[in-house]
């Protein structure tokens, strides 16, 4: 090939796939939880369930690719040199004009990619669901188990389905010595293949389509959370938190995709009673979910996301205390940070922060580089000049930096007595790429923050985590409740969130304290 048609002849119809990839994707993920949902409906989902839906995601897809698929081989089997080789486009309409759009034209073998689709995804879909419980049980299942389930399903789905591809690419290439006849349906395709040159012949092509299985991106870390309270001198507990080392399984539609990896943590300061943050630690999540975009997974669509949710919490506890006797006064400030692979999002409403905390490139000669404090948060409070001038022009007012002389913060969730008087849940949202200099993130209320800096916390969270002399179990076992924890250094975060929480009242803080310290592990050098 290279001598005859040029070293670039290897890439001829390389576009129509590349076209084709990202809608080719959403319909296989998207198109597979319409039916699983449509079959489920009131029932739970068997094993049958997953492989049906799987069958009807590969039928869907296979109509939506064959045009490309078309054009691709037409390209590739076109034995002119690179330089004569037509464009894709031209190529297109090539085949329009002698064959039109049908069954003979772009649409040629519309039955084989079917079959193709059809077989992969049944198998694919029906293996993994049915064998993730076996293969993927614990609370924080390693990347490498999913890898290896994935790369098992797709394994067996292709070897399962080559034949059909084999007999594709037969019938929408050229037909071999003019004989348009020879191949002319999927099955009879595969009958002359399997009897003219053997069996073996069906599977030509599988180790580069082997080769080819594997996630297009995997996460460079993983991400685990450890969490430390105390109730200072308020009567009750209002904080509420969340953590969620491992999200994947309540994303369907990222389950199979790319995207190997989610973590969600959140924490959430009540007050005027602990309804509203029970509502959004229990809500907020769920609701990012139901809207997380099935099709444009941008940093866009993804920060509109977790704000349209943002916003529906509020609405839907709102909703709730407004229907209470006598209504609840309930209010919450949120902070939350969701990590999808190696991209951080964060969110809040109010005074609770997240603050991301990693080694600088700038250190001094022969030692530890600084750790330097990145805010991921906005703080929104009444006093600030911006917040005061939004208020304002809402119809409400400042008086002694709290809204109407009463709320602090002038953004929240609940606190239904104050939304039309300029409070909002319309939150701050922040994006960042994670790197190899990040150490760990800190999410907590601002009982911690009103009597720590930012770079007193890294400090102390260092000095705990880097003390080898506490080991699990130690004199600081008191502190740990119900925490299950495998190793020395994740019994020390443990610690220095509780210490760090401690600490907090001992300077004075006589508000809850809650406080998350998020782990950033580099997964090659764990």
């Amino acid at each position: 090939m290279i001598r005859n048609e040029g070293p670039l002849s290897f890439y001829k119809g390389v576009l129509p796939p590349l076209m084709a990839e990202t809608p080719k994707r959403a319909t296989k993920f998207f198109t597979f939880e319409q039916y699983k949902s449509l079959l489920t409906r009131n029932r739970d989902a068997t094993a049958m369930t997953y492989i049906i839906a799987g069958t009807g995601s590969g039928i869907t897809e296979g109509i939506m690719i064959t045009p490309f698929e078309r054009v691709k081989i037409s390209l590739q089997s076109l034995r002119s040199h690179i330089r004569d080789t037509p464009g894709t486009f031209s190529h297109a309409r090539v085949i329009i004009s002698k064959d039109g759009f049908g069954l003979n034209g772009l649409y040629k073998e519309l039955g084989a990619t079917v079959w193709r689709h059809g077989v992969w995804n049944a198998i694919y879909f029906g293996f993994y669901h049915n064998m993730k419980g076996f293969f993927i049980s614990s609370e924080s299942p390693s990347i490498s188990k999913r890898l290896a389930l994935g790369t098992i399903a797709g394994t067996i789905a292709s070897t399962a389905n080559i034949p059909f591809d084999v007999a594709k690419s037969r019938i929408q290439g050229p037909p071999p010595n003019g004989d348009i006849l020879k191949y002319r349906t999927t099955l009879q395709t595969i009958g002359v293949v399997f009897k003219e040159e053997g069996f073996f012949a069906l599977y030509k092509g599988l180790l580069p389509k082997l080769m080819r299985l594997g996630p297009v991106t995997l996460s460079r870390y993983q991400l685990r959370g450890y969490h430390g309270e105390r109730r200072g001198e308020r009567e009750e507990m209002q904080d509420s938190h969340v953590i969620i080392n491992d999200m994947m399984e309540q994303f369907p539609t990222l389950s199979n995709s790319p995207v190997s990896s989610v973590s969600y943590y959140g924490v959430f300061d009540g007050h005027s009673g602990s309804r509203a943050s029970e509502f959004a630690a229990g809500n907020l999540h769920r609701v990012i979910v139901n809207k997380f975009p099935k099709e444009d997974v941008s940093a866009q669509s993804i920060k509109r996301c977790l704000v349209d949710s943002f916003k529906k919490t509020d609405s839907d506890f709102l909703s709730l205390a407004a229907k209470a006797t006598p209504s609840w006064k309930d209010g919450s400030t949120v902070a939350i940070i969701m990590a999808m692979d190696n991209v951080l999002y964060s969110g809040n409403l109010g005074d609770s922060k997240s603050v991301m905390y990693r080694r600088s490139d700038e250190g001094d000669t022969g030692g530890e580089p600084p750790v330097i404090s990145v805010p991921l948060t906005k703080d929104h409070t009444s006093a600030s000049l911006e917040e005061r001038k939004r208020i304002e022009k809402s119809g409400g007012f400042v008086r002694e930096g709290r809204i109407m002389g009463i709320m602090e913060v002038s953004r929240s969730i609940g606190d239904g007595r104050f939304k039309g008087c300029g409070l909002i849940a319309t939150p701050h949202v922040s994006r960042c790429e994670l790197t190899e200099n990040d150490l760990f993130v800190v999410v907590a209320c601002d009982g911690l923050w009103n009597v720590f800096k930012m770079d007193e916390v890294a400090k102390f969270i260092l000095g705990v985590v880097n003390d080898e002399s506490i080991q699990k179990p130690g004199e600081d076992d008191r502190l740990i409740q119900g925490t299950e924890v495998v190793s020395d250094r994740e019994y020390r975060f443990e610690v220095a969130c509780n210490r760090l929480a401690v600490e907090a009242v001992k300077r004075g803080c006589t508000d809850n304290v809650t406080v998350l310290i998020v782990d950033i592990i580099k997964n090659n050098n764990h």
